[in-house]
């Protein structure tokens, strides 16, 4: 009987380790590529921290370039208005991504973790006086890009 126990404990555990490895690897495999990026574009209301920003504010870098390439692609095939709302919509989208999802929020500059140091950071201030000390998460960055995109030029686009 004892022998039994010990056996069913084993398979028991085994079971229970190859069903934690599995939710390990679907949670792996959740980072946002390019479609979700763009589902989310159709489904995001600018301004409010919806279920959209949630499915993209983990986007890597390299599902970002992705989604630039698909943009790309699609300028030759689009009509100037149509395209801009696109990467208008997309900037405004990571806009909000960096607002209002920030991990990190304003931050003294003498209580600046070491962690941090590393990443870049912004002053901020309030009609002029100092207010503190912001980490720039990579939203703010796909925003310009995106903004980079716009026809037909950047600096021609009303």
């Amino acid at each position: 009987m004892p022998t039994a126990l010990f056996v069913a404990g084993v398979l028991a555990s085994q079971l229970l380790s190859a069903s934690l490895a599995q939710a390990q690897n679907r949670a792996a495999n959740t980072e946002p590529d390019a479609a979700a990026w763009f589902e989310a574009l159709e489904q995001h209301r600018p301004g409010i921290n919806d279920d959209a920003l949630h499915a993209i504010v983990a986007i890597s870098a390299r599902a970002f370039d992705e989604v630039r390439a698909r943009l790309a692609a699609r300028r030759k095939g689009e009509s100037v208005e149509s395209f801009n709302r696109l990467v208008h919509r997309g900037a405004l989208m990571h806009l909000d991504a960096a607002m209002l999802m920030a991990s990190v929020g304003p931050v003294d500059a003498g209580r600046t973790a070491a962690a941090s140091r590393a990443r870049p950071r912004a002053i901020l201030t309030n009609d002029g006086s100092y207010s503190g000390v912001d980490v720039i998460g990579e939203h703010w960055e796909y925003g310009r890009l995106l903004i980079d995109l716009a026809l037909p030029r950047p600096n021609e686009d009303s």
